[in-house]
């Protein structure tokens, strides 16, 4: 059985997805067109698992280089973290569960999020997840984050194993095609984007949610 098992953070542990989309809309009335709105709920899709540098291509190269970037992610980072510190970030169903199972039968764990060191860590921290892990990859340490194969090749590389003896959890279709890119056995909890028959076809397996994942562990199903 393998025991190397790497964790993406927003969708899978902490529920902060929902939080970012309100945040993007909120700045969005400032900065983007009534007539772009709709392309820009169609960013909030495919930028779910990218980090800042690959964000910020995809957006030049859908609303034009003249669009102003850092303006308007400063506008959402000051609506979700105003959001953040008042009323906290909530975590998905399991995570405590799932994790402490996984330290107490020796499980490698691992973080591969394409959210920045420094706020990745602040919001671990707060929820007293961050002792988990092992291992740690944050957006900020690759040049290219999810699809692109970086994030997970860099996790494998700290956990000291071969990506196909890893297993990657994860949420978005970014953040799966940047695990089976790497090698990795890709498994998939949906949160905001159900899985679609590309994306199955790249799927070690998908579950429901991380008590899922957890009991099927325990009962040694194929994982």
């Amino acid at each position: 059985m393998l025991k190397n098992i790497v964790f993406d953070m927003d969708g899978v542990l902490l529920d902060t997805e929902r939080v970012y989309i309100k945040s993007w809309e909120k700045a969005a009335t400032e900065f983007v067109a009534p007539s772009d709105m709709d392309k820009l709920r169609v960013a909030m899709k495919e930028c779910i698992g990218r980090n800042d540098t690959d964000t910020r291509a995809y957006f030049y190269e859908t609303f034009g280089n003249d669009f102003p970037y850092d303006a308007y992610m400063g506008r959402t980072r000051e609506f979700f973290n105003e959001i953040e510190f008042n009323e906290g970030l909530p975590l998905l169903p399991g995570v405590r569960e799932c994790l402490t199972f996984l330290n107490e039968e020796g499980y490698n764990v691992a973080l591969a999020t394409s959210t920045k060191e420094s706020t990745a860590t602040r919001q671990l921290k707060a929820l007293d997840l961050y002792k988990y892990f092992k291992y740690f990859v944050f957006g900020d340490q690759v040049e290219h984050s999810k699809p692109e194969p970086d994030i997970y090749l860099l996790a494998a590389k700290k956990l000291g194993a071969d990506p196909a003896e890893c297993y990657a959890v994860e949420d978005s279709y970014n953040g799966i095609r940047s695990a089976y890119a790497a090698g990795m056995k890709a498994v998939m909890i949906p949160d905001l984007l159900p899985a679609t028959e590309e994306i199955r076809k790249l799927l070690y397996m998908e579950c429901d949610s991380l008590f899922d994942l957890m009991e099927r562990l325990k009962s040694g199903d194929s994982l």
